[in-house]
């Protein structure tokens, strides 16, 4: 997933949200990024797990970031209403 601004070694491990804007109906391809603004330790939808192996990619701007979905149906801590981030299955 891209980032939506400057992504840094850093903010690997960091939780961070998603921001979309509508998708395309030519390419039917989503338009979501990750909100690099918010990567921090608070609550969020991702886990940012570091930059995808394509050798054009690199930390910067707008760079492609594999990300493990931490909010969703099946973690336990989502459903409680605590999600912290941390896997509840």
């Amino acid at each position: 997933m891209q980032g939506d601004g400057t992504d840094a070694f850093a903010d690997v491990g960091s939780l961070a949200n998603f921001v979309t804007t509508g998708g395309s109906t030519t390419t039917g391809q989503s338009k979501s990024e990750i909100d690099t603004s918010n990567a921090g330790t608070a609550p969020a939808n991702l886990r940012l797990l570091g930059i995808t192996a394509d050798p054009k990619n690199a930390w910067g701007a707008n760079a492609e970031q594999e990300v493990l979905i931490v909010e969703h149906e099946l973690n336990v801590h989502t459903v409680r209403g605590d999600a912290d981030g941390v896997p509840g299955v």
